[in-house]
């Protein structure tokens, strides 16, 4: 693994970590949440805080990537950087609307090679999967391998 991918991995990892906490401990309001495109597509309030956070963490530790999330969509000042986050605030809203345990967060860093850092967080059984380029997979911390 290289320097940077290090870094983006320990971030993803625990801008992860911060997500799971606050979607774990949050419970929408079936009432006060929104749809989007239409009846099964759902956004709450979670939704928007988690991509928030995590789009300032990104422009304040890696100010020349961009970011790409399923809430607020690409920056529109990133231009032509050479990186790419892409965000899943809450995979599985509907879920989480409704109180079923189903529930992650994505986010990915992509280069000019592709896929350079990727992390999945299962909020409720609080596992967090990572990878990086050329430094295999990873559940918390531990490497992962085939049986």
């Amino acid at each position: 693994m290289t320097a940077p991918l290090e870094e983006w991995h320990d971030l993803a990892v625990g801008l992860a970590a911060w997500a799971t906490e606050v979607i774990a401990n949050g419970r929408p309001d079936p009432a006060t949440s929104e749809t989007k495109v239409n009846a099964g597509d759902w956004v709450t309030s979670f939704d928007r805080e988690v991509e928030q956070h995590v789009r300032a963490e990104l422009r304040r530790l890696l100010p020349g990537h961009r970011v790409v999330g399923e809430e607020y969509g690409a920056d529109a000042d990133a231009g032509d950087a050479a990186v790419t986050w892409y965000l899943d605030p809450i995979d599985g809203t509907t879920n989480f609307v409704h109180g079923v345990p189903w529930v992650a967060f994505s986010l990915a860093a992509c280069d000019e090679r592709g896929v350079a850092v990727g992390v999945v967080a299962d909020v409720y059984r609080g596992e967090i999967f990572s990878a990086v380029r050329g430094g295999g997979a990873r559940l918390d911390g531990r490497p992962v391998r085939c049986a």
